[in-house]
């Protein structure tokens, strides 16, 4: 079954730079589905192992592994946003989602490199009294956005066609 856009305008993607923990990809797979991501990137060559996947993601959202040219793989017309732990970015409350975006986040033991802040539109950060780990900052996003884009969002709660856990 195809799925349905007349709800939906822009796109929504998450690039993952150098991930390390499997366990930390498969949550993050799995947010993607939950809150309507249309687009998956895993770059580098640190992460190995075939996470954990019980909803069958990759099969429903295109998920590309990546070694070193993540931005040949940006949609066009998708304004990047670098997720960094930096009081000094904007706050994740006060960001105005753009209609389409790829969301980037660094990887669970280090930071996204000032070359690709640099490239991407704006930098945020989510405020919190420590460092959240990958999986948990990507679900923050995604669930900010998928409640401010999308009204009809607030009211969901029937599962996609074929979403199931195995």
């Amino acid at each position: 079954m195809m799925k349905h856009l007349s709800h939906k305008r822009g796109f929504t993607g998450i690039g993952l730079l150098q991930p390390e923990k499997a366990v930390n990809v498969s949550g993050c797979l799995r947010s993607a589905a939950c809150f309507d991501a249309d687009l998956i990137l895993i770059d580098g060559e640190r992460y190995i192992r075939k996470p954990a996947d019980t909803m069958n993601v990759s099969q429903h959202i295109p998920t590309i592994l990546t070694k070193g040219d993540i931005w040949a793989h940006i949609p066009q017309g998708a304004k990047t946003i670098a997720v960094e732990f930096d009081q000094r970015a904007l706050p994740l409350h006060q960001f105005a989602h753009p209609e389409s975006a790829v969301y980037l986040f660094g990887p669970e033991d280090g930071s996204i490199g000032q070359e690709i802040r640099d490239r991407c539109i704006a930098t945020i950060f989510i405020p919190s009294l420590y460092c959240l780990n990958l999986c948990m900052a990507v679900t923050l996003v995604l669930y900010d956005r998928f409640m401010r884009t999308i009204p009809q969002n607030l009211n969901r709660t029937r599962m996609k066609d074929g979403m199931k856990d195995a």
